[in-house]
Formats: structure tokens, sequence, C-alpha cells
């Protein structure tokens, strides 16, 4: 499972971030994390995402 973080904090990013990956596994894979939502429209690969935090 792809997944995508979305958040104007930086702050919140990073720790949603730490989260998935101390407790990941092969389950997910964090794919992107995007600071504005207009750049994550831009930027990202949608038909690879599988599950938007925002």
């Amino acid at each position: 499972m792809n997944i995508v973080i979305l958040d104007d904090e930086a702050i919140i990013c990073e720790g949603l971030s730490a989260m998935l990956a101390a407790h990941g596994g092969k389950e997910w894979n964090l794919f992107a994390t995007y600071h504005d939502a207009e750049e994550a429209l831009e930027a990202c690969d949608w038909d690879k995402v599988d599950l938007l935090i925002a």
C-alpha cells in the first residue's frame, strides 16, 4: 500500500512518517510527503497512491 502524507506543518509530516517507519513493514510504503496541496496535485502520481493522510 502506497501512502501519501499531506500537511502544511512539517513536524506533523515528520511525526507521521516516523510512526509509519516504526510500525511498518512490507504492508505499506511511504510514497511521498507534501506540505502544500497544489504541489501534491501537480507532483504526485495519484494512480499509484492507495491512501492519503491529510
